[in-house]
């Protein structure tokens, strides 16, 4: 709507992020974590899909009275998943409350 070049949206699905491999500096997911199924296999996908430097953003809601359980992922269940799928953790944050936000990057080697 503000004619921002620079970014594009790209509506993912849970077996595919649909994203143009090698070409994607940042993907970013808000609360969506808990809703994937195999979060380490989407985002093993998603590896094939960030440009050198390219970072994923992970925030997600981190349990609190008005969610049921199935609507937040521990920070440390995140962080060992994304390690799984063959990243490593930059920085967290936690001046969200009830929430969790993690930024990765990809690990020098790809999963095996």
């Amino acid at each position: 709507e503000r004619s921002a070049s620079q970014v594009e949206v790209v509506r993912g699905e849970f077996g595919d992020p649909r994203l143009p491999d090698g070409e994607v500096d940042l993907v970013f997911t808000s609360n969506t974590f808990h809703h994937l199924e195999d979060p380490v296999a989407y985002f093993r996908l998603v590896r094939r899909d960030l440009a050198p430097g390219g970072r994923v953003a992970i925030l997600d809601l981190d349990e609190g009275p008005f969610f049921a359980r199935e609507h937040f992922t521990e920070p440390e269940r995140i962080v060992a998943d994304m390690e799984e799928a063959g990243y490593r953790l930059l920085e967290s944050f936690d001046f969200i409350d009830g929430q969790s936000f993690q930024v990765f990057a990809p690990g020098t080697d790809p999963p095996g």
